[in-house]
């Protein structure tokens, strides 16, 4: 990156000044620290020791102590990483705790303790909360009446508030004693501020005479109505001290305590801070008062020897005490960077217009290239959230069929415990995606329903989870099959469990029966696990018995079996720190990690779509972005539940009366006045969250929103700036269903399966065809069908990976002598297409008819230039195939993949494909793939189906019965293929064969082996001439 004549200005500022960076949005904030810091140590000879340079995440601070080393490295001022072991580049939490364990036994805190998490911070919140509620601490006695009829309507949510008061008055450096001190002064000083405000008012000229009454009258009662604040006040300081106890009690600290302690150990020790030579500090915006606080310890007087780097603009945790004007009142000269190196001009004229009213004196970004001028903007609002998450789906279909990779996408939200209708959308259409953080996670349908299988083991009577499970992928329940199963318990007056043990079945299916019978018989044995063995050995035996994540690889389900393994991981931290718990207190903790929303870790998040919070993005871009459910009461976010607040200017704050009685008592009148400054704080910084959102992307930024909601919403006011004169914004309309859905196979199975589900499945020991360190050997039917036919061209393709176009290969294959030529393998593909996404929208209830699938043949024709005799021909086809039984047949799948395993001694073998349909009948399930083909030869694809079979039979066996079928839609003839079990077996073992050749290399040329139609004959040595053979093996030499 070339150096700005701003950025120079701030790398080499003099370091006896303090300094001001002002760094927008993408100008390269981090290169100025990095270079910064080079600088210090290159130039003005600072040791790389004695700086300390300080930002808010682990992940940045990680990020620019790498680029810091790597230069260092290269300039040959350190020798190796190790020289920078001992360097001061960390976040301010790892900084705070690192100096308090050199500096030992100076403040009151065992250098031991350790940092409690939020769960369980959660859950010891809880506990105080329920001893308080109990009467069980101790209390002063005028207060206790006052607390026993405190009104507590959901305990959760004031569990989470007191949490959040807490936090709030440590980051106001104030211990127990020392916030009942400051909250009594702020308490007589809020009495002054309301007394003048109503002497004001009533005093007034432009207030009605009889209302200025009411407020003389009301100054009277001043004293009197501030009783629930100095209620409130003391019981947070009986939870607040309790609080503070039990984390002694158990070696415990939080992260506002690494703050204050080391506040409090820089006041009693000042010449610690005399090794720190310099201070760099990234995103000051978003420091609270304890931070300004530790960092004046830490520095020279007036600031001398620090740098600061901020953006107003991008403060969005101002919610939980960060003060952005911090920026402000910090001394020095300002350098302003404002040539941004990421968002094209029309992303950067939309951000700076949001923000202009409010913040008129911020500087505007400027696009540092003239690239992309002619970016767009889109904006869509729907009818309702659907309409929303329809488009939002297929245009990412959209993009991703025109080239884009998923992991280039980004799906932004204010909060994203709203994410799923979204999540599914975009699944439904087969596209990887991910929600980020721990509500989202929980949130998926498969751990949903792996949550109902322990329920199910700890109480065997749960009807909910027993419908769950039963329509999970594991069994497949259709709706028919649940309603049968409840309708007969509530003829019986019994429930699901005792429907099973008692065999009062109605009109259930024998394999329905079959599959309830199963299970209950799993679920009872697990019951007698239980009284032996811990949750997890026996969840884990469930999942082995029930053969589930063996069904979920089947059909590639990469992304259910990596959330299941993410769970084992959370059940087994759970399980290693609280031993002797109970399924009730795990499932209790479950719900208390939703609440905290921790970040569940994902494999290969950038393969997937990711939907996250604005607040998760920050720091991060991508290069294209999508800002969803901008409506309002979303976006911008309703005002805080939480019905008790402190901050450091008002103290503590009530926001409703705690006697419903007295609502016109002043306080509430002191709360309205208060919460009309922070209702304007709040919708401030709101706007500066959509500027975060919106200056994370690139090149594409889309807006959504939907109808509803009370009020104007943020998507309305950026409509309203493209009717006057904002240029680049378009309002796009709900596309069309696509035709053409994205598929990445190759990754997800190649990526993917070796990953997560070897390492899964090996690790778990669930599937014992993967175990030990053997060789993973990854085939399609096709590559086994290319090595049938000749390995050496199996080698060229798959081995050497020349490039070859699909179509020679497909047409070498299976439509060479075809009338239409190569145009036969282009129908053949549409027409598959067309068929499955008849069948989709059939099941889905959508419009579809012979017109509706005529018009997208043509126009997928028509776009590939084919002649239009290709579309009399292809409407032909589908004509017939509509007026066949088929059509009129409900699908269970369409184009559904799979994997099948094989083990050998040296090596495993992973057999990936899909299915063209897959239908559930009476007595069976049946395959069905379609043909294109002119000639009917059903032995030529006796194998493939063969393998289909054996791919269905690992999911369903023994419970269903499969037949297996040939649709030839050139001739409207269904032909059906019988297996004997020694076929299936002979069908393996030639699989095995195959996989054991390539294995072992061999790679001959096949005698059967088409070689002028093949397309690797140029290379061949049997299939060229004796001159072209001369030229052949001189290459050979290079």
């Amino acid at each position: 990156m070339n150096t700005n004549e701003q950025q120079l200005q701030a790398i080499t500022y003099p370091d006896t000044k303090p300094l001001k960076i002002l760094a927008g949005a993408g100008t390269g904030k981090t290169f100025v620290l990095t270079n910064r810091f080079l600088h210090l140590v290159e130039q003005l000879r600072y040791k790389p020791q004695d700086i300390v340079c300080l930002t808010f995440t682990v992940k940045a601070a990680d990020e620019m102590k790498t680029r810091i080393i790597n230069e260092l490295l290269n300039k040959k001022i350190i020798r190796n990483k190790s020289d920078m072991a001992l360097s001061y580049i960390s976040n301010f939490h790892s900084f705070c705790r690192r100096l308090l364990e050199e500096n030992p036994f100076i403040v009151p805190i065992d250098p031991s303790a350790e940092i409690i998490s939020e769960p369980d911070q959660i859950v010891l919140m809880r506990d105080i909360c329920k001893e308080f509620l109990d009467l069980k601490l101790p209390v002063p006695e005028e207060f206790r009446d006052l607390f026993t009829a405190m009104p507590i309507k959901n305990f959760g949510l004031f569990v989470d508030n007191m949490i959040n008061v807490i936090n709030k008055i440590k980051d106001c450096l104030l211990s127990p004693e020392n916030y009942k001190k400051y909250s009594l002064k702020m308490l007589e000083n809020n009495k002054g501020l309301l007394a003048n405000d109503l002497y004001e008012k009533a005093n007034s000229k432009e207030v009605h005479a009889s209302t200025r009454k009411k407020y003389s009258r009301l100054i009277e009662y001043v004293n009197q109505d501030f009783a629930d604040e100095r209620t409130v006040m003391e019981m947070i300081y009986v939870i607040y001290q309790r609080y503070e106890e039990k984390l002694r009690e158990k070696n415990k600290i939080d992260f506002g305590d690494l703050i204050y302690y080391t506040f409090e150990l820089l006041k009693r020790k000042p010449d610690i801070a005399n090794k720190f030579a310099y201070l760099l500090i990234d995103e000051f915006q978003d420091t609270n008062n304890a931070q300004y606080e530790l960092i004046k310890l830490l520095s020279r007087p007036g600031f001398e020897n620090v740098t600061i780097v901020g953006d107003i603009k991008q403060s969005i945790y101002e919610w939980r005490e960060a003060r952005p004007g911090n920026v402000t009142i910090f001394p020095g000269e300002e350098i302003n960077l404002v040539l941004n190196y990421r968002s094209t001009a029309p992303i950067l004229d939309l951000a700076y217009t949001i923000l202009k009213e409010d913040m008129p004196d911020e500087k505007k970004l400027i696009q540092a290239s003239n690239s992309n001028e002619n970016t767009i903007v889109h904006l869509f609002k729907g009818t309702n959230r659907e309409a929303e998450a329809l488009y939002i789906a297929r245009k990412i279909n959209q993009l991703l069929t025109e080239g884009s990779n998923p992991g280039d996408i980004v799906i932004l939200m204010r909060s994203v415990n709203s994410a799923h209708l979204y999540f599914d959308k975009i699944k439904e259409l087969g596209i990887p995606c991910v929600i980020m953080g721990s509500s989202g996670f929980f949130e998926q349908n498969i751990i949903k329903d792996i949550t109902a299988f322990i329920r199910l083991i700890n109480n065997p009577y749960n009807e909910f989870s027993w419908i769950r499970v039963l329509a999970s992928p594991l069994y497949h329940f259709t709706d028919y099959d649940l309603s049968q199963l409840i309708q007969e318990g509530k003829q019986e007056k019994l429930p699901i469990a005792e429907i099973i043990k008692q065999g009062k079945f109605g009109l259930l299916g024998i394999e329905e029966i079959k599959i309830l019978q199963n299970f209950m018989a799993i679920l009872t044995e697990a019951g007698e696990r239980m009284k032996r063995y811990s949750l997890l050995h026996v969840f884990i035996w469930l999942l082995e018995q029930s053969h589930y994540v063996r069904k979920l690889a089947v059909f590639n389900k990469i992304d259910e079996i990596n959330a299941i393994n993410e769970f084992l991981s959370v059940m087994n931290d759970y399980f290693s720190k609280n031993i002797s718990s109970t399924i009730d207190e795990f499932l209790e903790y479950i719900e208390i990690i939703k609440k905290s929303d921790q970040n569940i870790s994902i494999v290969s998040q950038s393969s997937m779509i990711r939907i996250m919070s604005v607040h998760q993005s920050k720091g991060l871009e991508f290069p294209i972005v999508f800002v969803c459910n901008v409506r309002p009461q979303s976006f911008p976010i309703t005002a805080s539940s939480h019905p008790y607040s402190f901050s450091r200017d008002y103290g503590v704050i009530v926001k409703n009366a705690l006697n419903t009685e007295e609502k016109e008592r002043k306080n509430v009148k002191f709360s309205e006045m208060v919460k009309d400054d922070e209702s304007l704080k709040r919708l401030n910084e709101e706007k500066r969250v959509l500027y975060v959102a919106i200056t994370r992307a690139k090149r594409g930024l889309y807006l959504t929103s939907s109808e509803g909601g009370r009020g104007k919403s943020f998507y309305d006011e950026v409509a309203e700036l493209k009717e006057t004169g904002l240029k680049n914004i378009m309002i796009d309309q709900l596309m069309e269903e696509p035709l053409s859905l994205y598929t990445n196979q190759d990754l997800n199975l190649q990526s993917l399966n070796e990953d997560i589900i070897r390492n899964y499945l090996q690790h778990q020991k669930l599937i014992t065809a993967t175990a030990g360190q053997k060789k993973l050997l990854s085939l399609s039917f096709s590559q086994i069908s290319i090595y049938d036919t000749c390995p050496l061209k199996y080698k060229y393709r798959y081995i050497d990976k020349i490039p070859v176009f699909d179509e020679f290969d497909n047409y070498s294959m299976h439509f060479q002598g075809d009338e239409l030529g190569l145009d036969a393998m282009y129908l053949g593909d549409i027409l598959h297409k067309l068929i499955q996404l008849y069948h989709y929208r059939k099941r889905k209830d959508l419009h579809v008819d012979e017109i509706f699938l005529a018009d997208k043949l043509k126009k997928a024709i028509l776009h590939k230039k084919k002649p239009d005799s290709l579309i009399l021909k292809g409407k032909e086809i589908l004509d017939n195939y509509l007026r066949s039984p088929l059509a009129a047949r409900n699908t269970m799948e369409e184009e559904k993949p799979f994997t099948i395993w094989f083990a050998n001694k040296e090596f495993d073998v992973m057999l990936k494909g899909k299915i063209d349909r897959i239908d559930t009948l009476d007595d069976h399930i049946q395959i069905i793939d379609y043909k294109t083909n002119v000639r009917i030869e059903k032995d030529k694809f006796r194998k493939q189906l063969a393998i289909y079979k054996i791919a269905l039979q690992e999911l369903y066996a023994p419970e269903k019965i499969i037949k297996t079928s040939l649709y030839f839609l050139r001739s409207s003839k269904e032909i059906d293929l019988n297996y004997s079990d020694n076929e299936l077996d002979a069908v393996k073992r030639e699989i095995l064969s195959t996989a054991s050749n390539i294995y072992q290399n061999k790679f001959s040329k096949s005698p059967k082996a088409y070689c002028k139609v093949c397309e690797f004959s140029m290379f061949c040595p049997d299939s060229i001439t004796r001159h072209d053979r001369v030229t052949h093996n001189q290459m050979q030499l290079f």
